[in-house]
C-alpha cells in the first residue's frame, strides 16, 4: 500500500506513532521549497497575461527590429520564474489530500527543481550564457511534454477528494494557463535564437510565428490529421466541406490554432460516426452511406472575418446527433463521453502540443480536458470558444480569436496604454526608493491609472489583448495596491483621523478616493473644459 492509499484509507484502528510518521513524511517533501526567499519574492509578481497578442504585435513589419539573444533570454528567464513561482504557489494553496496525491506531489518537485535551475542563471551577460541558457530551456521542452496528462491523472485521482469543483477549476485554470505562456515563450525564444544562429531570415516565419498564417490552410491540415485518426479508429471518415471567407493571411501562432481544430474535429467526427451507427446498425451501414452522400457533407467549418470587427471565426457545424448534456458541463474539467474511460483513463493521456497530436493518433476518445483547455486557450488570446446545440441535429461550435491585422488606431492606444501601466507598475516594485518621490510618481501615474479604470468598466481592452478574468483581478488588486499606496504617504504627511478622501489631479482627469464602510471608492472626473462629465465610478473591497 502507497503512502497516498494509506493516507486516504478509512481510519478504523491504527498505530498512532505509523500515522504520525506517515504525515511527517508529506510534511517533509512540502517544506523543502516553503522557505525560499527567491520563491515568495517570485510568486508576488504579477504575470502578464497578455503575452501571446503582444508577441505577434511585436513581430509585425512595421515593429520588427533587431533581435537581441541575451537581453532576450534575460526576459525569459525572469518571466519563466515568475510563472512557475505562481504554479508552485497554486500546488500549495491545495487542499492537503489533493496536494498528497504522488502524481501531483511529483508534478510540484519538478516545478520546483526547474525553478531553482532557473535561478542558477542570474545573470546572462555573454553569447556563453546565452548559449547555456538555449541548453537549459531545450531540455525543459523536452521533460516537460507530459505536465498536462500528468495533471489530468493526478486531478482525476484525487477528483473527490477537493472541498469542491471550483477548487480544482481554479487550480487546473492556473496552472494550464501558465503553462501555456511559458511554452508559447519558451518555444519562441528557441526559434528564434535557431533563425538567428542558422542566419535563416524566413520572411514567413518569425521565431513560432507565422507571418503570413492561413486559417483555411490550417484548417484543411487538421482535416486531414483527424480524418487519419478517425479512419484507424472505424475505419470510415465522414465527408467534411470548408468554406473560406477570409482569404488574407495574417500572423499567428499555428500550434495553437491546429491544437484546438484538432480536438474539436475529433469531437465532431467521432459523434457523426457513431449517431449514424445507432441509426444505421453497423458500421458497413454507415460506411456504405458516407460514400453514396459525399456531395451532402455531414460536417461544414465555415471561415469568416468582418473587416470592422478585431476576430476571425471559426464556425464547425456538424450532424453528430447533439449531446444530451447541458453547455456548461461540456466545458467542465474530467468530463468526457467516452464510456471506455473508467478503464483507460490512465493511459495514452493527451499531454501537449507536438506529444498531444502523436498521441492523438492513437484514438479519438477524450480524456475529459480538451473542451476547457481549447476554451482557456482561446481566451488567452482575446477569443472564446462557444456551443450552440440543434436539438437531434447535431452542434455548432464557434472558435474566435483575434485578427491583429484588422485592429484600429484606437485599440492600438489602449494597447499601448496597458503597456504603460505595466510600466508604471514596476516602478512601484522598487522598495528602496525614498520616499520623496513616491508623491511625484503617484502624480504622474494617476492619468495612466483612471485611464485603466475606465477600461475596467468598458471590459473592451481585455478580450482584445488577452487579459482574462484573472487578470482583471490582478488589474485591481494593483489599483488597490497604489491606492493604499497614495492613502498611506498622504496620512503620513498629515496623519489625522479626519482623513476620509484623497484626490489625485492630473492635465486631464482628478481621481477622488473616498472611504465608506471598508470599500475604497474611485471616482474619475474630467478636468476638460468642453464637457466637465463625471466618468465611470468603481469599487475596491478592502
Amino acid at each position: 500500500m502507497t503512502l497516498y492509499e494509506y493516507l486516504l484509507k478509512p481510519v478504523k484502528s491504527i498505530r498512532k506513532n505509523l500515522h504520525i510518521r506517515c504525515l511527517s513524511e508529506i510534511v517533509k517533501q512540502f517544506s523543502k521549497f516553503s522557505s525560499r526567499d527567491e520563491l515568495i519574492e517570485y510568486s508576488q509578481r504579477p504575470i502578464e497575461y497578455c503575452y501571446g497578442n503582444r508577441m505577434i504585435e511585436a513581430c509585425s513589419p512595421n515593429n520588427s527590429t533587431p533581435i537581441n539573444l541575451i537581453k532576450l533570454a534575460s526576459d525569459l528567464r525572469n518571466q519563466l520564474l515568475v510563472r512557475i513561482a505562481h504554479c508552485i504557489h497554486h500546488f500549495q494553496s491545495l487542499p492537503f489530500l489533493p496536494a498528497a496525491n504522488p502524481t501531483l506531489l511529483s508534478l510540484h518537485e519538478r516545478y520546483l527543481k526547474l525553478f531553482e535551475k532557473l535561478t542558477f542563471f542570474s545573470m546572462i551577460k555573454t553569447n556563453e550564457d546565452e548559449e547555456k541558457f538555449f541548453n537549459l530551456i531545450n531540455m525543459f521542452i523536452l521533460q516537460s511534454n507530459d505536465i498536462i496528462g500528468h495533471l489530468s491523472i493526478g486531478c482525476r485521482e484525487a477528483e473527490k477528494h477537493f472541498k469542491s469543483y471550483k477548487i480544482m477549476e481554479e487550480f487546473l485554470d492556473n496552472v494550464l494557463q501558465n503553462r501555456l505562456s511559458m511554452r508559447l515563450l519558451a518555444d519562441h525564444y528557441l526559434e528564434l535564437h535557431k533563425q538567428q544562429k542558422k542566419k535563416d531570415f524566413n520572411n514567413n516565419w518569425r521565431g513560432a510565428i507565422c507571418m503570413n498564417f492561413s486559417p483555411a490552410k490550417a484548417v484543411q491540415q487538421c482535416i486531414d490529421d483527424v480524418s487519419s485518426i478517425c479512419f484507424e479508429t472505424y475505419s470510415v471518415v465522414p465527408y467534411v466541406q470548408i468554406e473560406n471567407c477570409m482569404h488574407k493571411p495574417l500572423p499567428y501562432f499555428p500550434s495553437v490554432v491546429e491544437y484546438i481544430l484538432r480536438e474539436l474535429l475529433k469531437n465532431s467526427m467521432r459523434a457523426i460516426v457513431e449517431y449514424n451507427k445507432v441509426l444505421l446498425g453497423n458500421m458497413q451501414h454507415v460506411k456504405n452511406f458516407f460514400n453514396e452522400n459525399r456531395q451532402d457533407a455531414l460536417c461544414k467549418i465555415f471561415i469568416t472575418s468582418d473587416p470592422n470587427d478585431e476576430h476571425f471565426t471559426i464556425s464547425i457545424q456538424d450532424q453528430g446527433g447533439g449531446i444530451d448534456e447541458i453547455n456548461e458541463t461540456l466545458f467542465r474539467y474530467m468530463f468526457t463521453g467516452d464510456i471506455k474511460e473508467k478503464e483507460e483513463e490512465e493511459t495514452n493521456v493527451i499531454a501537449d502540443f507536438q506529444e498531444r497530436m502523436i498521441q492523438s493518433s492513437q484514438q479519438m476518445y477524450g480524456h475529459g480536458i480538451g473542451l476547457p483547455i481549447c476554451r482557456l486557450y482561446a481566451q488567452s488570446f482575446g477569443g472564446s470558444l462557444s456551443l450552440r446545440q440543434v436539438a437531434r441535429i447535431g452542434v455548432d461550435v464557434y472558435l474566435r480569436l483575434v485578427n491583429k491585422t484588422s485592429m484600429t488606431a484606437v485599440q492600438r492606444k489602449l494597447g499601448r496604454r496597458y503597456q504603460r501601466y505595466i510600466s508604471a507598475r514596476q516602478t512601484f516594485e522598487d522598495k528602496e526608493d525614498d520616499p520623496k518621490d513616491i508623491w511625484e510618481r503617484i502624480i504622474k501615474m494617476s492619468d495612466v491609472l483612471s485611464a485603466m479604470a475606465i477600461d475596467i468598466q468598458t471590459n473592451d481592452i481585455f478580450p482584445l489583448y488577452g487579459l482574462n478574468n484573472i487578470a482583471r483581478n490582478d488589474l485591481n488588486i494593483f489599483c488597490r495596491e497604489y491606492i493604499e499606496m497614495a492613502i498611506d504617504f498622504s496620512l503620513n504627511i498629515d496623519p489625522t483621523d479626519e482623513v476620509k478622501n484623497l484626490r489625485i489631479r492630473s492635465q486631464e482627469r482628478e481621481i477622488v478616493i473616498a472611504y465608506d464602510d471598508g470599500t475604497i471608492f474611485v471616482i474619475i472626473q474630467s478636468l476638460s473644459k468642453e464637457k466637465n462629465t463625471v466618468l465611470p465610478t468603481f469599487s475596491l473591497d478592502m
